[in-house]
């Protein structure tokens, strides 16, 4: 029980850290979490970090016990985070800055996750075996994949930069953006997007490196709003296509379309195309009910 407060440097090469209380790594100071042996947080405790954790080695067993990340939490190790058993559910809690580093092959986390921060997946795969919940922050894929074993829950924050989601994602109220510059998401899984959630597209070219586009193995179910936009001075000719979406099969659409004037959007039952039809000039917005026709192509 009571708070253990380090102020420079941890090392964690095993054993356990049990009671209640918090084990608080200050601002400033770094935990080093090595070693082969499995080290167990349990008990009530948490673990509450405001500097730097490097997981480097073995891996974690947590029970009845609370990760909360203010600072900077950098995994790079292929090893798991586990719900030990049988007692009160674990949970970490990303505020700050999870940074997915290093290593190439896989790193999971089973317990709940609650991100309001940064999780920065720079290399590797990071599995989230239990449930992802964000409620603000950003999802950013920089070099790296993600796993999603149970459905991810986007209800505010950003999904951002290119590479592959394997599961499903809900993005109920949340932004997703492929990249920093144009580049493409994939999503092996299905795609859900609410009525508050927001797909931007970037175009920067007419090749498929340059624009924006989001591949999806399984459904894609629409609403919400779609936001296109062209970057980088480019102006693309009359009658050019860019295909932005690919699903195996669609339910609804985006009900707000803002698309730069000129362009038409066709939804069929596994693509959406832009087409620009016309002389382009700044962004206009068609508000359009989900699941009804779609203006600029008459049907779904």
């Amino acid at each position: 029980a009571g708070t253990l407060t380090v102020n420079g440097t941890m090392n964690w090469t095993g054993g356990t850290m049990s009671g209640t209380g918090t084990t608080r790594i200050a601002a400033g100071a770094t935990a080093t979490i090595s070693g082969a042996a499995t080290k167990a947080l349990n008990g009530g405790r948490t673990f509450h970090n405001a500097g730097i954790v490097n997981w480097t080695g073995g891996g974690w067993d947590v029970d009845a016990a609370t990760i909360q990340n203010n600072g900077v939490f950098n995994v790079a190790f292929n090893g798991f985070l586990s719900d030990a058993c049988c007692s009160v559910a674990p949970g970490f809690n990303n505020v700050g800055t999870l940074n997915r580093t290093t290593a190439t092959s896989t790193a999971t986390i089973s317990v709940p996750f609650n991100n309001t921060g940064t999780v920065n997946v720079n290399s590797g795969i990071l599995r989230f075996s239990g449930s992802y919940t964000q409620t603000a922050g950003a999802t950013v894929l920089n070099g790296g994949n993600v796993t999603f074993d149970q459905t991810a829950n986007i209800n505010g924050g950003i999904l951002s930069g290119a590479g592959i989601f394997t599961g499903s994602i809900n993005n109920s109220a949340g932004q997703v953006s492929p990249g920093a510059s144009p580049r493409v998401f994939n999503i092996t899984g299905n795609y859900t997007q609410g009525a508050l959630g927001n797909l931007n597209i970037e175009l920067a070219g007419t090749s498929t490196s340059a624009f924006d586009r989001l591949l999806i193995t399984g459904s894609a179910t629409l609403n919400g709003t779609i936001d296109v936009t062209l970057i980088s001075g480019f102006t693309p000719a009359l009658n050019t296509n860019f295909q932005i979406m690919t699903f195996a099969s669609r339910t609804g659409d985006f009900s707000i379309v803002n698309l730069p004037s000129g362009f038409q959007k066709t939804a069929t039952s596994t693509t959406l195309t832009l087409t620009v039809g016309d002389t382009i000039s700044p962004t206009v917005t068609i508000n359009q009910a989900a699941g009804q026709a779609d203006p600029t192509n008459g049907s779904l």
